[in-house]
């Protein structure tokens, strides 16, 4: 049950506390391999120890830094890891447990809640503004209507998560996995730089997760394990929105999607967006 975790990171103040409740867990990593842009290694020579390896890479960006750290992974498990996520005590050894039980060709992760209030991070919407919620991921998301859509990963790169109140058991097999933390088997990894776009890594785990199903791995969410984080902000700036979606139209093509479905969907992601906004 040897195992690598890898987080690509650049020394943010969040990542002492993540390490910190790795080790406090019921399931201590063999080796922590901190990945981080060489300029920016200063930020975390002090946490250099026999456990815990620094990677300086040459290059910036999530994708690119991980795979440095996968490479260098010298354990049968590898757990990728974003450096500001707090694993609750039993989560790693929940999803250890389940994987070994799916055997190879099989990656898991846990449940993403709210930090401040532990809380589901995607409720799954219910009554009349649920009904409007599904109906718009549905005709212009193309994710399937209702339930069905928790854990789905639409030919558009759109996704949805799933909510463990509507769980039907301890394990549910999905489309896709969060990339904030997603554990494998070494073997299994996916160690080129698949991201070919400079910046903020938008929708990379769409994109993993749809080169690992081209693979033949499977994708589970372990019910019972739990990953909380911060809450995105719903801050709206046209010019981001617009860097997002040319990088998400992007992987579209890369995953060989409908283009137009896509310039549909962002353009009513725009207006949501904004309607949201005006809300808040």
């Amino acid at each position: 049950m040897a195992l690598s975790i890898v987080i690509a990171t650049l020394g943010g103040e969040q990542l002492s506390k993540t390490i910190y409740l790795i080790n406090s867990g019921t399931l201590v990593p063999d080796e922590i391999l901190i990945c981080i842009p060489n300029d920016l290694a200063f930020r975390v020579n002090g946490m250099l120890s026999k456990k815990i390896k620094i990677v300086k890479t040459a290059v910036y960006g999530q994708v690119a830094q991980r795979a440095e750290g996968f490479k260098q992974a010298r354990y049968d498990f590898v757990l990728q890891l974003d450096d500001d996520i707090d694993l609750s005590p039993n989560s790693l050894m929940l999803m250890m447990t389940h994987l070994m039980r799916l055997g190879r060709n099989n990656v898991v992760g846990p449940v993403f809640i709210n930090k401040k209030h532990q809380t589901p991070l995607s409720p799954f919407p219910v009554g009349l503004k649920g009904f409007l919620i599904n109906l718009y991921y549905y005709i212009f998301g193309a994710l399937p209507f209702g339930k069905a859509r928790m854990g789905a990963l639409s030919s558009i790169c759109v996704t949805s998560s799933i909510d463990p109140r509507f769980s039907t058991g301890e394990v549910m097999r999905t489309d896709w996995l969060a990339g904030g933390c997603v554990l494998g088997y070494r073997d299994d990894l996916i160690k080129d730089n698949f991201f070919p776009f400079e910046g903020k890594a938008y929708a990379e785990d769409g994109l993993h997760s749809f080169l690992r199903t081209t693979r033949g791995i499977s994708h589970h969410v372990v019910v019972s394990a739990t990953a909380a984080i911060d809450v995105p902000s719903n801050s709206f700036e046209w010019r981001g929105f617009v860097r997002e979606m040319s990088v998400r139209l992007k992987i579209v093509r890369l995953m060989q999607g409908n283009s137009l479905r896509k310039l549909l969907y962002i353009s009513a992601e725009g207006v949501r967006r904004v309607l949201w906004r005006s809300r808040a």
